[in-house]
């Protein structure tokens, strides 16, 4: 194989693995050791562990050392049963996974029947001695409560330490970590790249997909010490995951609206009029569950899909304070520039001043003399910025997503 070729495939395989990687971090993993209370392995424990909210059974066994690994997990609230012959069985509810989590939670049987059965309902202690990475997760209670300026989840990125807005005016938005560009923060949503790739920033904002709030089911910021997996930039990785359906239907709707009436005016409106018109209307729903067909098929515990939808309408103006041409200028007389300003008009045939700061009619270029009538009078008697303009702006943004999982056994589970 030429060396070409060989490092075509090498890039390649480099490229799934980098792929790879960044979709298992939208999951979660669960690990821990099974001992008695003596301390003592036990070797082929069976270990369950039940998603609460779809009823997804993931199973397992320890192995040699008493150790057991369940990796893959959807974020979410899980429950665990762990037995073993001649044990007490035991079960774990309350378990909550965060994206990219990996917790490790141990457990101590008891001798005891196979029927006799110990519940925990408390919080399990949940270790990480896998990574060393800090970040910070933001649950879907706080992105949904939380006031947000337009509903952006970036601004709770501000919420993990190290993170700070990025200066006024900075084209892609967003905030900044660790001291790094705002171009420098990894962008993924559901493990799929989501880095703007546009023309110097045309859209302004950091990522290419910015969905509803009412889509997200959290997300986690990434500050330090991460993984080799996610690569590409210096600042921070800010992992996305969305909702997905469970076995109870569920949604929400929405309407927010902000108008002028109690911003404050502009510093260069005219005080005499009012306030410059601003209108903001974001409304949608959500809504998900299970494939359920009745009296044809029940897809509980299957088959689960969730939707939502996002309208967002804006008109607002905003306030220009421009620099027309006097009426004297307009007939080529500039002395009032040379008064205000201390500027001279040159002559551009022979390179010096015009006589008294006045272009002679006859210099007048006869296109000039037509696109002239088209600009408005000025406001005031002042040589620059003497017209303030509220420009109007109009926005219309729809959005919407579409999501399936199907839940194909105790090892394989697809979403889309």
């Amino acid at each position: 194989m030429s060396l070409c070729k060989l490092s075509s495939v090498c890039l390649l395989l480099l490229a799934t693995l980098s792929v790879t990687g960044s979709l298992f971090s939208q999951t979660a993993s669960l690990t821990g050791r099974v001992t008695d209370s003596s301390g003592a392995i036990i070797p082929g424990a069976k270990v369950v562990v039940v998603n609460t909210a779809t009823a997804a059974e993931r199973p397992t066994a320890a192995n040699e050392a008493g150790y057991y690994t369940v990796p893959l997990l959807q974020p979410g609230e899980y429950r665990i049963l762990v037995e073993q012959p001649g044990f007490k069985s035991i079960t774990q509810s309350g378990v909550v996974l965060q994206v990219d989590q990996r917790a490790e939670i141990n457990f101590v049987l008891e001798v005891g029947a196979v029927s006799e059965q110990v519940e925990v309902t408390a919080d399990a202690a949940q270790l990480n001695t896998v990574e060393a990475s800090q970040g910070q997760v933001i649950e879907n209670r706080r992105i949904v409560e939380m006031p947000l300026n337009g509903r952006d989840y970036n601004q709770l990125a501000l919420l993990s330490a190290g993170a700070v807005q990025p200066l006024a005016g900075a084209r892609y938005g967003g905030f900044s970590s660790g001291g790094m560009r705002v171009t420098q923060n990894n962008y993924m949503l559901d493990g799929v790249d989501n880095n703007a790739v546009d023309l110097a920033g045309a859209q302004r904002q950091s990522e290419m997909v910015k969905p509803s709030i009412d889509a997200v089911q959290e997300f986690k910021v990434q500050t330090n010490a991460y993984s080799a997996e996610f690569g590409r930039a210096m600042g921070s990785v800010v992992n996305v995951t969305t909702k997905s359906g469970s076995n109870e239907l569920h949604g929400s709707a929405f309407h927010f609206l902000r108008n002028e009436k109690l911003d404050a005016k502009n510093y260069f409106d005219d005080p005499s009029k009012p306030r410059a018109p601003f209108k903001r209307n974001q409304y949608g729903f959500s809504v998900g569950g299970p494939a359920f067909i009745p009296k044809f098929y029940d897809g509980r515990n299957k088959i689960f899909w969730f939707g939502n939808y996002e309208g967002t309408r804006v008109r607002e103006s905003n306030t220009a304070n421009n620099t027309l041409p006097t009426a004297l200028m307009r007939t080529g007389d500039f002395r009032e520039l040379q008064q205000q300003k201390n500027r001279t008009i040159m002559d551009p045939s022979t390179g010096k001043p015009f006589p008294n700061n006045v272009i002679p009619a006859g210099r007048f270029d006869p296109v000039a003399v037509r696109l002239i009538e088209l600009y408005p009078a000025t406001q005031t008697n002042n040589v620059g910025a003497n017209f303030v303009y509220n420009a109007p702006r109009k926005q219309d943004v729809e959005q919407f997503g579409f999501r399936f999982d199907v839940n194909l056994g105790g090892k394989d589970n697809v979403s889309y």
